[in-house]
């Protein structure tokens, strides 16, 4: 952005050390541009910031994205797309973290769960929970997943029976 009339910096006053010379620049600029001026400088600034994105969504991105063969495998054997279906987002949820352990593979969160099914273009509906719109879940029953090795069923229940 040109600014009409700039005078020095250090003709502004302020002190030494109170403001940086680029604050007390930007400071200048701003009292002497036209707001038009003002709302363009605004717009580039954005623009600046989010033309790239924050990074942690890109690293979610590119998580889903890298995950997204395992959710087209998931897709083909438990799920439907149809034009009126729905499928609550925990149900989904629910089965594709079971088939990811029968398959052994890492769980998925519940958000990066809905990045990747916007990515596909699904859109999602929300009353009292969240619903998937365009999906409904197979009638197959996943795989059952076996309980891991070594470890016992605890019932805290009869624990405290047996203490008293």
């Amino acid at each position: 952005m040109k600014v009409r009339g700039f005078q020095p910096i250090r003709q502004l006053g302020g002190g030494k050390g109170r403001r940086s010379e680029r604050e007390l620049m930007l400071r200048y600029a701003w009292s002497v541009a036209k707001p038009a001026e003002q709302r363009q400088f605004l717009s580039e600034v954005v623009d600046d910031l989010f033309r790239d994105g924050p990074r942690q969504s890109q690293q979610q991105a590119r998580r889903a994205t890298s995950r997204d063969g395992e959710l087209a495998e998931f897709f083909a054997g438990n799920v439907v797309k149809t034009s009126r279906g729905r499928v609550q987002s925990l149900k989904l949820l629910e089965r594709l973290n079971a088939w990811c352990l029968a398959s052994d593979r890492r769980p998925w969160s519940s958000v990066l769960l809905a990045r990747a099914l916007k990515a596909r273009g699904f859109s999602s509906e929300k009353s009292r929970v969240i619903w998937w719109l365009g999906l409904e879940l197979s009638a197959a029953a996943p795989p059952p997943v076996p309980p891991p090795t070594g470890a016992s069923v605890r019932n805290p229940r009869r624990e405290r029976e047996s203490v008293a």
